[in-house]
């Protein structure tokens, strides 16, 4: 994950109000899924068997909570994505592009 750092901020108010209805195994397949795609430029890839193995589900539990986790994510050309994490990846970006331009200037000044 180039530009980026390698943390996500994390907003447990919002977090819990939206996942509210899930149950223990799903919060983990949700965060697994999420942290896939923070590595992959906000992507998940669009095949359901990849991104069963990806959330870390068994075939059984993946037909059973499959459809409640996608619906965190919207299809986009040849991906699922969020725009929330998309907007935190671009976030991102932007204070690490910050924080190695401002290296840049003290090396420069050195």
């Amino acid at each position: 994950m180039s530009g980026t750092s390698a943390y996500v901020r994390w907003y447990i108010g919002d977090y819990l109000r939206d996942t509210a209805h899930l149950v223990a195994h799903e919060h983990g397949a949700y965060l697994m899924m999420i942290a896939h795609a923070w590595q992959h430029d906000g992507a998940l890839p669009l095949a359901p068997e990849r991104i069963r193995k990806i959330a870390r589900l068994t075939p059984e539990q993946w037909a059973e909570s499959g459809e409640v986790l996608l619906e965190f994510w919207q299809k986009n050309g040849t991906a699922y994505r969020q725009k929330r994490l998309d907007s935190e990846l671009a976030d991102a970006r932007t204070r690490y592009q910050q924080q190695v331009d401002a290296g840049k200037i003290r090396a420069a000044e050195a």
